[in-house]
């Protein structure tokens, strides 16, 4: 049996599949890594994303995998990251995460410095002190000996594991769109941006394709991951384009949700949708296509806040348990009881009587504020620790009906069905909240948490000899999946239409507190 071996390095674990010449997923793994917070800032050790790789590839070959029936290497990862290397390709400090907005001077320094219209024009998305170049002159300005220390720059944490394995330094379209400083048009850094930040050009990786070959194994790599000298790594891709293309979208117009630590709502697309919605665009597979993403700082991190703050005996340790707690707010919420516990002598509180905008932290898209906060609005005396985990996860499916929106108004469509890949779809009780949220019909694809990771493998396909044809191969791949599909509940969309008309008026009020 002859195997591609795919990694997708997330923010809280790495998994691994061995995908097999037919296209099934023939074996899985995964390890968990350190979030390093403090203060509102998001850091992690690059190396503990190379050390849960190699560990996943030492168990793949304790259970019997011989390394000789690896025959390729691809790689997914969590983008927008700065990672800092030396000339020895040791990273200098933690990387600087994707939702670490600590940049943001720097980062309306630089749209002042060239006008916002030209950083539109070149980039084709949102500028603020989350992309790598703000971070980069934050490093300069904050940490000068280790910016001196910099000599090379990586933006995706699966680089990182390409630079371990390789030796070579290189990044896909799909990330380098994420770092503010690309040209999303000519596929090329902009030496106009980074040489006008101060930065030094040279220290960015190369940009290549997400299916082209970064390198081969080299002697080092192979001791440290039991993998073959000369077994070919491909540059793989930012975690957004793996997860569309193992969501199934290929063509303009399809769309999917992708439930992690945080999330996004995206559509692969032939026209950019306006950077005024914080939505990005990102290069995509195909030179003609773009995936516009509507990203969300807060999804899967609102759920295990949820579990971990309300929870209690066996819900705070088991996600089902905790699935049932929410049923029973949810239940109690929606009105289905005929009278919420909160109501008073006055009879049943309206739908909307309990809310949670879910800004833990911050938020990007639609609302664009790293100081916004979560809170709760409508507490009750009667207010139950269920309808407070309930409410929780409604503010997250409400935000995603906002992101939602904006695709779909960007693209002048209205889908009735959507695909939602990641952790957060093993929560049935949630999938189903987002059917009835959504009013969309919303399927999830068996290995769900695995489909990003299956995605950057099918395009190792091509480079073995093993069929040049992508879209078979994700046919071929998916049909080997079963799917649970979730249908609206129709007489719950009145409650969540009120809902969300609350819920939209809400930030512009409060914004006022986080931001005096």
């Amino acid at each position: 049996m002859e195997y591609i071996a795919s990694f997708d390095v997330g923010t809280t674990n790495v998994k691994g599949i061995l995908v097999t010449r037919e296209g099934r997923i023939a074996g899985t793994a995964e390890r968990p890594i350190r979030v390093l917070e403090s203060d509102g800032r998001m850091e992690q050790q690059p190396e503990d994303w190379a050390d849960a790789v190699f560990q996943i590839l030492h168990e793949w070959y304790a259970e019997g995998t011989a390394p000789e029936a690896i025959r390729l290497v691809s790689l997914s990862g969590q983008m927008q990251d700065l990672i800092a290397l030396d000339e020895q390709l040791r990273p200098v400090r933690p990387a600087i995460l994707y939702a670490d907005g600590r940049a943001g001077k720097e980062a309306a320094e630089l749209l002042e410095q060239f006008g916002h219209k030209r950083v539109d024009d070149i980039t084709g998305n949102p500028f603020n002190g989350t992309l790598v170049l703000p971070k980069l002159l934050w490093m300069k300005r904050h940490e000068p000996e280790t910016y001196e220390r910099t000599a090379h720059v990586l933006i995706s944490a699966k680089d990182l594991i390409v630079a371990r394995l390789t030796g070579q330094l290189a990044t896909d379209l799909t990330s380098a769109s994420t770092a503010g400083c690309m040209d999303l048009r000519a596929g090329s850094w902009s030496g106009e941006l980074i040489e006008g930040a101060g930065i030094s050009l040279g220290s960015f990786p190369r940009i290549l394709a997400p299916g082209e070959v970064a390198g081969t194994v080299n002697e080092p790599g192979a001791r440290l991951s039991g993998l073959l000298p000369g077994t070919p790594v491909l540059c793989g891709f930012g975690d957004a384009g793996a997860s569309t293309i193992g969501a199934g979208v290929l063509e303009e117009g399809q769309a999917y949700l992708y439930l992690g630590t945080t999330g996004w709502a995206a559509t692969a697309s032939r026209r950019q949708i306006s950077t005024r919605t914080g939505a990005f665009n990102l290069a995509f597979y195909r030179p003609d296509l773009v995936v516009a993403i509507a990203p969300l700082l807060n999804v899967g991190n609102v759920h295990r806040w949820a579990k971990d703050t309300f929870g209690t005996g066996e819900a705070a340790d088991d996600f089902a348990a905790f699935d049932r707690m929410v049923a029973s707010g949810l239940a109690k919420l929606s009105g289905s009881t005929g009278q919420s516990a909160g109501s008073g002598p006055a009879g049943p509180e309206p739908a909307g009587a309990l809310l949670f905008l879910p800004y833990l932290n911050g938020e990007r898209c639609p609302v664009q504020d790293p100081l916004a906060s979560g809170c709760y609005v409508g507490i009750r005396q009667g207010t139950t620790r269920e309808e407070m985990a309930a409410a929780a996860l409604e503010g997250v499916t409400l935000s995603v009906r906002q992101v939602m929106d904006i695709l779909q108004a960007g693209q002048g469509t209205a889908a009735e069905e959507i695909t939602a890949i990641g952790g957060g779809t093993k929560s049935r009780v949630w999938c189903q909240l987002l059917a009835d949220v959504l009013q969309m019909t919303v399927h999830v694809p068996e290995d769900s948490p695995y489909l990003p990771a299956l995605g950057a493998a099918v395009l190792g396909f091509p480079v073995l000899g093993w069929n040049p044809d992508l879209k078979s191969v994700l046919e071929q791949s998916l049909g080997h999946l079963q799917r649970v599909t979730y249908v609206p509940d129709r007489s719950k969309r009145a409650v969540y239409q009120e809902k969300y008309s609350v819920f939209q008026r809400l930030y512009p009020v409060l914004q006022t507190l986080w931001n005096n």
